[in-house]
């Protein structure tokens, strides 16, 4: 398996992990042993542990240094690499609409995509408003597994449009 694979196969593992209610209100989880990128430039921490509590990170550092709860439930990431959600800033969430009507199956298909890419966050530059804000309520709802959804408003284009009537 490629080092790249592990890394979306853990990426989606830590995501799944942190929407479920396991993630939150069942005590703390601590994953250890992995190689945790901080995100900010900063030195790979060889045998990382981070320890998660009610769906937030509480604690973040090489084993030496992080105190697991006795009570807490330890996944052994011996292998593996953790790493913050990427954001993509720059998106049109268009996969399930047509011009005329949505398809839902085909959002989710782009949103599966996007968070087994490691993305959890992106920024949606023009779309229909209607169907943009649903999804991204939806999404914030846990109704629907999806990356956390920015969005600005609709198309903006010229006096000679490019983009079909939205």
């Amino acid at each position: 398996m490629t080092r790249h694979r592990r890394i979306g196969q853990l990426l989606i593992l830590v995501m799944a992990f942190m929407s479920s209610g396991a993630a939150s209100g069942e005590g703390p989880v601590a994953l250890v042993g992995g190689v945790v990128i901080d995100g900010n430039g900063g030195t790979p921490v060889e045998n990382g542990v981070v320890v998660v509590r009610d769906g937030r990170i509480e604690a973040v550092g090489d084993a030496d240094g992080v105190r697991v709860p006795s009570e807490a439930r330890v996944i052994d990431l011996e292998g593996r690499t953790v790493l913050p959600g990427l954001a993509d800033m720059h998106v049109h969430l268009m996969g399930g609409w047509d011009g005329v009507g949505s398809d839902w199956l085909g959002y989710q298909r782009y949103l599966n995509a996007l968070l087994y890419s490691g993305v959890t966050t992106v920024f949606d530059l023009g779309n229909v408003m209607p169907f943009v804000l649903q999804l991204r309520d939806e999404v914030a709802a846990g109704t629907i597994a999806g990356p956390r959804i920015y969005c600005v408003g609709p198309l903006v284009d010229d006096a000679d449009p490019s983009w079909p009537p939205l």
